[in-house]
C-alpha cells in the first residue's frame, strides 16, 4: 500500500507536505494526473461533438441566413440558449500592403495613419550574422526566456 495523497487531495496539499514526497510518488502521482487527463480531453472532446452534432444544422442556417461567417449567433432550443462564436484571423499581404504603402506616400499623405510597420528579425538569421553585424543589431534585441520544463525519468538499471 503506498503511503501517497490522493491525486484530488494534491492540489489542496502544503507545498511542504508535497515537498516531503520522494521522486518515486511524485513521478506517480504526475503519471496518473497525465492519464486522467488524456482520458478527460477524450470525454470533453466527444461531448462537444455530441453538442456540435445536436445543433450544427440550426447554427448553419443561421450563419447562412445572417451572412456571418464570424462573430457570434445564438438561438434558443426548448430551455436552453444555444451560441457559436467563431473567431477570425486576418492576414494581409505584405507585398501589397507595401505598394500601398508606397503610393499613399507618393500622394503626399501620411501611410502611418492607416498602415502599422513592424520590424522583425529572424532569430536563426541573427544568430548567422558576423559579429560586426550582431553588434549594431544587439541594442535592439531584447531576450525573455520562456517557461522551463523539468523531465525526470527514472534510470533503468
Amino acid at each position: 500500500m503506498r503511503n501517497l495523497p490522493e491525486l484530488k487531495d494534491v492540489a489542496a496539499t502544503s507545498d511542504t507536505d508535497l515537498a516531503k514526497l520522494d521522486t518515486d510518488a511524485i513521478l506517480a502521482l504526475r503519471s496518473e494526473a497525465a492519464e486522467k487527463i488524456e482520458w478527460l480531453a477524450k470525454a470533453i472532446n466527444r461531448l462537444n461533438m455530441t453538442v456540435r452534432s445536436r445543433y450544427q444544422s440550426e447554427l448553419t442556417a443561421l450563419r447562412l441566413s445572417s451572412k456571418k461567417d464570424t462573430g457570434t449567433v445564438s438561438f434558443q432550443s426548448g430551455d436552453y440558449m444555444v451560441k457559436s462564436e467563431i473567431g477570425k484571423t486576418v492576414k494581409w499581404d505584405q507585398d501589397k500592403l507595401e505598394t500601398i504603402y508606397k503610393a499613399i506616400l507618393m500622394a503626399g499623405d501620411q501611410p502611418s495613419e492607416y498602415i502599422k510597420v513592424t520590424y522583425s528579425v529572424g532569430e536563426r538569421e541573427y544568430n548567422a550574422w558576423p559579429d560586426l553585424i550582431k553588434a549594431r543589431f544587439a541594442p535592439a534585441r531584447t531576450v525573455k526566456p520562456g517557461a522551463e520544463n523539468i523531465t525526470v525519468e527514472k534510470i533503468e538499471e
